[in-house]
């Protein structure tokens, strides 16, 4: 299986860093890093560049020509994905060693599904845990499990990613067009188990 991180980028000097030397911890590496920039101002460029150089994958770093907006941005990073399972990526969450390895599993194992959703580790902007998981607090709301939609959370499988691009332009983000979607068609595993730290900024 060909598995692909896509990954959009704006203004994201302070905590990208962080994120791609997570994606080198990973006990099961990426077969190819999509960055999709949206002209940003800071290092972000700079950052991707020196990564590049070294990185034990392949990475793909391509700039809009126009200010997309996040929606959009990952649009353009998820068609530009070729794996066979793609997943999403902020540029400012750390993510756990195991969480590639995780979510291969577990398509592995649900072989009919086509989305699949770990929990994530709630963060200060320090990355300083706050005592639960977004799994969790979404509970804790009396809210039910498909409010999970969190799209860094997330991966999908080629196939149902051709169903559901391009992102219609009149919906306001991209984790509830994919992920509502694939609940609506019955395609989502949601996994209880942490794999990534979710960094709230204040």
């Amino acid at each position: 299986m060909k598995i692909s991180i896509a990954l959009a980028t704006y203004n994201g000097e302070a905590y990208l860093g962080a994120q791609l030397d997570s994606f080198v911890a990973q006990t099961r590496l990426p077969d190819e890093l999509i960055i999709t920039d949206d002209q940003s101002t800071d290092a972000t460029a700079a950052i991707v560049a020196a990564f590049a150089m070294c990185a034990p994958f392949p990475v793909t770093f391509e700039i809009n020509t126009q200010r997309l907006g996040v929606m959009l941005n990952f649009d353009r990073a998820l068609g530009l994905s070729g794996g066979d399972l793609v997943l999403l990526s902020d540029q400012d969450d750390v993510w756990f060693p195991g969480k590639i390895e995780s979510l291969e599993r577990a398509s592995a194992q649900h072989p009919g599904k086509g989305c699949f959703i770990n929990d994530a580790l709630l963060t200060d902007g320090d990355l300083q845990p706050v005592g639960t998981t977004k799994m969790a607090q979404i509970e804790a709301s009396g809210l039910p499990a498909t409010a999970m939609v969190q799209g860094c959370c997330a991966a999908f499988r080629q196939d149902l990613l051709q169903c559901l691009l391009p992102i219609p332009l009149d919906q306001k983000s991209h984790d509830n067009w994919l992920v509502q979607m694939a609940d609506l068609l019955d395609q989502v595993v949601r996994l209880r188990t942490p794999l990534q730290y979710y960094r709230r900024h204040v």
